[in-house]
Protein backbone atom coordinates (compact mmCIF):
# COMPACT_ATOMS: atom_id res chain seq x y z
CA UNK A 1 0.00 0.00 0.00
CA UNK A 2 1.39 3.35 -0.88
CA UNK A 3 0.52 6.54 1.12
CA UNK A 4 -1.53 9.42 -0.80
CA UNK A 5 -1.64 12.55 -0.66
CA UNK A 6 -3.72 15.28 -2.61
CA UNK A 7 -4.76 12.23 -4.48
CA UNK A 8 -1.20 11.31 -5.90
CA UNK A 9 0.70 7.86 -4.77
CA UNK A 10 3.82 8.79 -2.91
CA UNK A 11 5.54 6.70 -6.27
CA UNK A 12 3.86 9.55 -8.71
CA UNK A 13 6.40 12.29 -8.40
CA UNK A 14 8.01 13.77 -11.24
CA UNK A 15 11.68 13.71 -11.91
CA UNK A 16 11.67 17.60 -11.44
CA UNK A 17 9.80 16.82 -7.98
CA UNK A 18 13.20 14.30 -7.48
CA UNK A 19 15.42 17.10 -9.09
CA UNK A 20 14.03 19.99 -6.83
CA UNK A 21 15.18 17.48 -3.60
CA UNK A 22 18.50 16.41 -4.84
CA UNK A 23 19.26 20.41 -5.13
CA UNK A 24 17.66 21.07 -2.02
CA UNK A 25 19.83 18.98 -0.21
CA UNK A 26 23.12 19.07 -1.98
CA UNK A 27 22.99 23.03 -1.49
CA UNK A 28 22.06 22.59 2.45
CA UNK A 29 24.56 23.81 4.42
CA UNK A 30 24.79 25.32 8.37
CA UNK A 31 25.03 28.94 8.66
CA UNK A 32 26.12 30.81 11.74
CA UNK A 33 26.91 34.12 10.59
CA UNK A 34 24.07 36.47 9.81
CA UNK A 35 24.19 39.65 7.81
CA UNK A 36 22.20 42.29 9.88
CA UNK A 37 19.73 43.20 7.31
CA UNK A 38 16.08 42.59 8.08
CA UNK A 39 14.46 40.10 5.87
CA UNK A 40 11.05 41.04 4.25
CA UNK A 41 7.84 39.87 6.24
CA UNK A 42 6.51 37.74 3.14
CA UNK A 43 9.65 36.24 3.25
CA UNK A 44 9.64 34.98 6.41
CA UNK A 45 5.70 34.40 6.45
CA UNK A 46 6.34 31.65 3.25
CA UNK A 47 9.31 30.05 5.82
CA UNK A 48 7.09 29.84 8.28
CA UNK A 49 4.58 28.20 6.42
CA UNK A 50 6.93 25.63 4.89
CA UNK A 51 8.19 24.95 7.95
CA UNK A 52 4.99 23.92 9.28
CA UNK A 53 4.80 20.93 7.49
CA UNK A 54 8.47 19.24 8.34
CA UNK A 55 8.69 16.25 10.07
CA UNK A 56 10.01 16.28 13.55
CA UNK A 57 10.53 13.60 16.44
CA UNK A 58 7.25 11.14 16.87
CA UNK A 59 5.38 14.02 15.26
CA UNK A 60 5.87 16.08 18.06
CA UNK A 61 6.50 19.50 16.47
CA UNK A 62 8.72 20.64 19.55
CA UNK A 63 9.39 24.08 18.09
CA UNK A 64 8.10 27.65 18.76
CA UNK A 65 9.13 30.87 16.47
CA UNK A 66 9.58 34.38 17.78
CA UNK A 67 10.46 36.55 14.77
CA UNK A 68 11.78 39.91 15.92
CA UNK A 69 12.73 43.08 14.32
CA UNK A 70 15.94 45.99 14.17
CA UNK A 71 16.02 47.11 18.37
CA UNK A 72 13.61 44.05 19.52
CA UNK A 73 16.09 41.79 17.92
CA UNK A 74 18.82 43.54 19.51
CA UNK A 75 17.16 43.57 23.08
CA UNK A 76 15.80 39.68 22.63
CA UNK A 77 19.42 38.70 21.80
CA UNK A 78 20.88 40.60 24.77
CA UNK A 79 18.57 38.79 26.47
CA UNK A 80 19.64 35.72 25.61
CA UNK A 81 22.74 36.38 25.93
CA UNK A 82 22.31 37.29 29.49
CA UNK A 83 20.15 34.08 30.34
CA UNK A 84 22.51 32.07 28.68
CA UNK A 85 26.07 33.38 30.59
CA UNK A 86 23.27 33.14 34.03
CA UNK A 87 22.64 29.29 32.93
CA UNK A 88 24.92 27.29 31.51
CA UNK A 89 24.58 23.99 30.36
CA UNK A 90 22.54 22.27 28.07
CA UNK A 91 18.64 22.67 27.63
CA UNK A 92 17.48 20.32 25.21
CA UNK A 93 13.56 19.66 24.64
CA UNK A 94 15.22 15.81 24.24
CA UNK A 95 18.07 14.39 25.86
CA UNK A 96 21.11 13.68 24.28
CA UNK A 97 22.33 10.62 24.63
CA UNK A 98 24.82 9.35 26.82
CA UNK A 99 26.96 7.84 23.84
CA UNK A 100 26.93 6.71 20.37
CA UNK A 101 27.00 2.76 19.72
CA UNK A 102 26.48 1.24 16.63
CA UNK A 103 27.09 2.57 13.51
CA UNK A 104 26.37 6.14 14.83
CA UNK A 105 29.43 5.72 17.13
CA UNK A 106 31.32 4.89 14.33
CA UNK A 107 30.18 8.01 12.11
CA UNK A 108 30.53 10.02 14.61
CA UNK A 109 34.16 9.08 14.78
CA UNK A 110 35.22 9.27 11.19
CA UNK A 111 33.44 12.64 11.21
CA UNK A 112 35.46 13.83 13.95
CA UNK A 113 38.37 12.92 12.07
CA UNK A 114 37.49 14.52 8.84
CA UNK A 115 36.99 17.39 10.72
CA UNK A 116 40.49 17.57 12.18
CA UNK A 117 42.27 16.63 9.27
CA UNK A 118 40.55 18.98 7.26
CA UNK A 119 41.49 21.71 9.85
CA UNK A 120 45.42 20.11 9.99
CA UNK A 121 45.60 19.12 13.23
CA UNK A 122 47.03 15.89 13.94
CA UNK A 123 44.99 13.04 15.99
CA UNK A 124 47.96 13.25 18.99
CA UNK A 125 47.92 17.04 18.95
CA UNK A 126 46.10 17.18 22.30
Amino acid sequence: MQAQRDGRNAGDRSAADVETLERIAAERFTCRAYLPDAVPTDVIERIVEIAKRAASWCNVQPWHAIVTSRDTTERFRAALVAHAAQHPGIDADMPFPDEYRGVYGERRREVGYALYAALGIARDDR
